[in-house]
């Protein structure tokens, strides 16, 4: 497989547009029908074969996570993978289902390294089908241990892992207005698990402590982002956006329409339930650990305020100590260390109302993603050490997920 066949696919909107129509025509209910009946411990080990072989071909072909933005690269991928692998032990749902939505979770966002993720307004061909085009690829080269019948529901899976409830029309570069429709993600009412998994371990790292440093680094630049509850896209910029404003939808939309990032938090944290339909699926452990999720941001949120500020010396230093952490564990790569030192600098230049707040942001989320990871330590710590390896990438996902102690050791400290 050749990465550059992939992106000029991707770059042709008439290609990537019968590349889309296709993924959107398969007959997920055949396929569901004709997939082999597994164990867990037949699941597990397929998943394993799957990871470790689809990251090392990834890798010798040149993919990296250093060509994703810093809220969807290395980190991103290192959180989904173990969130994966806490839900496929506490899900009552069968083994083959779990091993297509497992990896359709882990594999979600790779993409992100193939377009811009924030070009999504103007693209055919978003993340999500760039990501399902890219493993397309893959398996013409290799079956990564999977049938075909299984290669299609993953890559199905990370295809319709954004979840749009309604279609939209979508002006391409070219000028050309096409309709995006919604993937089918049910049959008879019931969730397609190829589908759902993979959105809730995306969703399980847009909630909680995580969520917060991986949109933090997505400030860098000016971008569009969606918004799920409303179907548009809004305009997001550092200064605006990082205003301590908690508003009602009302008065957000009297004023411009773009949301502040404590509004963007609180919007998710108060879709995490099954009465939304991004959570109405929901069960057994990731009802558990959703609403663990959702309690860790909604306490971050509570802390965005501007009275009571630290002293001036404290909050220069979780500054310093908010860049660490989101340099060794939010995106432990060379981009997301150097855009955690371009925003630090760029935050130190904003209104002190706006710093006060933050400050006291930072450190709740930094204490926050400390109990996250004693969670989620305690079960990796369970897995071999060919477990815990990705590819040729990571010897160890415990040195990510594991609180770097350049910033842990003073955080903990500090009430």
């Amino acid at each position: 497989m050749e990465l550059n066949k992939v992106r000029a696919i991707l770059a042709d909107e008439v290609i990537s547009w019968e590349r889309v129509q296709r993924l959107k025509s398969t007959d997920i209910e055949a396929l569901i029908k004709q997939e082999p009946s597994l164990t867990l411990a037949e699941a597990l080990q397929k998943s394993q074969i799957f990871l470790q072989q689809g990251l090392e071909a990834l890798d010798a072909v040149g993919f990296s996570f250093e060509q994703a933005d810093s809220g969807h690269g290395l980190g991103h991928f290192t959180r989904d993978y173990a969130h994966a692998m806490r839900l496929i032990r506490g899900l009552n749902i069968p083994p083959q289902e779990l091993l297509t939505g497992l990896l359709g979770g882990i594999f979600h966002d790779i993409g992100c390294a193939m377009v811009r993720r924030y070009d999504e307004p103007r693209r055919i061909a978003r993340h999500a089908e760039a990501g399902a085009i890219l493993l397309e690829e893959l398996f013409q080269e290799t079956s990564l241990g999977l049938s075909k019948v299984e290669q299609d529901l993953v890559a199905y899976g990370v295809a319709a892992h954004t979840h749009y409830l309604k279609s939209m029309d979508v002006v391409s570069a070219e000028g050309i207005t096409r309709k995006l429709e919604p993937y089918v993600d049910t049959i008879n009412d019931k969730p397609i698990l190829a589908v759902w998994l993979p959105r809730w371990v995306d969703r399980l790292d847009v909630n909680g402590a995580g969520f917060v440093g991986r949109h933090y680094l997505t400030l860098v630049e000016q971008h569009e982002d969606f918004s799920g509850s409303e179907q548009r896209f809004y305009t997001v910029n550092f200064e605006d956006h990082l205003r301590p404003l908690l508003r009602t939808p009302e008065e957000i939309k009297a004023a411009d329409g773009n949301r502040t990032m404590r509004e963007h938090l609180a919007l998710f944290a108060s879709s995490q339930n099954n009465q939304s339909p991004y959570g109405k699926h929901d069960l057994d452990l990731m009802v558990v650990m959703r609403d663990k999720q959702t309690a860790r941001l909604q306490r971050i949120i509570g802390s965005i305020t501007p009275t009571d500020p630290l002293h001036p010396a404290v909050e220069n230093e979780i500054v310093d100590l908010w860049t660490i952490f989101l340099a060794c564990n939010v995106e432990p790569t060379r981009r997301g260390r150097e855009t955690a030192e371009t925003l630090a600098a760029r935050f130190r230049e904003l209104p002190e109302d706006t710093q006060h707040a933050w400050c006291k942001g930072f450190l709740a989320t930094m204490q926050e993603y400390i109990g996250w990871a004693e969670e989620t330590m305690s079960t990796l710590n369970k897995l071999s050490p060919a477990e815990r390896r990705l590819g040729n990438i990571v010897e160890d996902i415990t040195e990510i997920v594991a609180p770097n102690q350049l910033w842990a050791t003073t955080i903990s400290s500090m009430r």
